[in-house]
């Protein structure tokens, strides 16, 4: 979300026929097509994946603090939902250091209530983001982000303005250095503190390569 912003199986009767056969005589073209059947067993279906299984591994931590500029760093085309805010902050540990630059765009946000003054109410309130900024690494490369995900206030009771945020991330950059984040996939957690008016987010990656 935002930052210092303001945002089973029925059972089916299916009728079953029951068909007698002569037993089967072994010829050669049985037990090709046997052996074929077999084969395809093990084959997998079109379109499905054949990339081994791995997990997500750590990438980063940051912290995001809204700015007070008024226009996103990031052009607002495409983008889904109202511009929220900009903010900043500095990746931590993990695989890649320097600083991260995010403009924020929320679909039904209770968090425009919240810029507004005014109390979304109690309870759940779910905000759809459609997020996208820039990382400027230590060692000068680039890294463009596009985000899309949720923030969840409220799910908490003891703590109703705080919100849980879960985000997927798509990664591009012309750095040879950091080419391996163009064809994997990021996913970002994170916890937006209204009172506090900060972000934290821990971010994953998943290879394919």
């Amino acid at each position: 979300m935002a930052i210092s912003l303001y945002r089973k199986a029925r059972p089916c009767n299916l009728a079953t026929r029951i068909h007698e056969f002569s037993k089967p005589t072994a010829t050669k073209e049985g037990i090709a097509s046997m052996n074929f059947t077999r084969s395809q067993e093990h084959s997998p279906a079109v379109g499905q994946s054949t990339v081994g299984k791995s997990e997500l591994e750590y990438l980063f931590d940051f912290e995001l603090h809204a700015t007070p500029d008024n226009k996103p760093y990031i052009s607002a085309q495409g983008r889904e939902g109202s511009f929220i805010t900009n903010s900043v902050g500095t990746l931590t540990a993990g695989k890649i250091r320097g600083k991260i630059r995010m403009s924020f765009f929320a679909l039904d946000c209770a968090y425009l209530l919240v810029q507004a003054g005014r109390d979304p109410g109690p309870g759940q309130h779910l905000c759809k983001e459609n997020d996208g900024g820039v990382i400027e690494t230590e060692d000068g490369a680039r890294i463009a982000f596009d985000t899309r995900g949720y923030g969840l206030r409220g799910a908490d009771p003891s703590f109703p303005r705080r919100w849980r945020l879960a985000m997927a991330v798509q990664f591009s950059t012309t750095d040879k250095r950091y080419s391996w984040l163009n064809t994997a996939f990021g996913f970002w957690e994170g916890q937006f503190d209204e009172e506090k008016g900060a972000v934290n987010y821990k971010g994953y990656i998943r290879r394919y390569d």
